[in-house]
């Protein structure tokens, strides 16, 4: 009796442990993505489309504040028009993050002010981000962006 208490206490002590374990390595996950989150939105103003070719699948679907679908090319060819100018790009904050398996969903809001053929805009929005671990590194395989406000 007192050996089938000593596993069923030794079996529930490891179940602990690899919980604990998965958490701490899901944080770090977390941190990692929150981070790659920033340094997207931050390539914005730079237009530092070396670094979006990384964070972007090469089958990223956008669906932008109209609606519209886009594709990697031409969201790249956006970000890069020349009377198309992201002085301020930040995130406000992060809502949610999960991860599920090698799927993570990320949602923000966030503050961009856009210079779109001289005219100034300030963008409040809210996106939903959808990250897949490919091959090791977390990929964007989705992109939704709601307009909040704007002016």
């Amino acid at each position: 009796m007192r050996r089938i208490a000593l596993l069923n206490f030794t079996g529930a002590v490891i179940i602990i442990i690899g919980f604990a374990q998965n958490s701490q390595a899901q944080v770090s996950e977390i941190d990692r993505l929150k981070k790659i989150e920033q340094l997207r939105i931050a390539s914005l103003v730079t237009k530092d489309t070396a670094t979006l070719n990384k964070i972007y699948a090469d089958d990223v679907i956008f669906v932008n504040t109209l609606g519209e679908t886009l594709d990697k090319k031409r969201v790249v060819e956006l970000i890069s028009e020349p009377d198309r100018k992201y002085t301020t790009a930040r995130i406000d904050s992060i809502t949610t993050v999960r991860i599920v398996g090698d799927v993570a969903i990320l949602i923000t809001k966030n503050t961009l002010i856009r210079i779109l053929h001289n005219v100034v805009s300030t963008l409040h929005n809210s996106q939903m981000a959808i990250y897949e671990k490919r091959r090791g590194s977390w990929r964007l395989i989705a992109l939704h962006t709601t307009l909040l406000s704007g002016k």
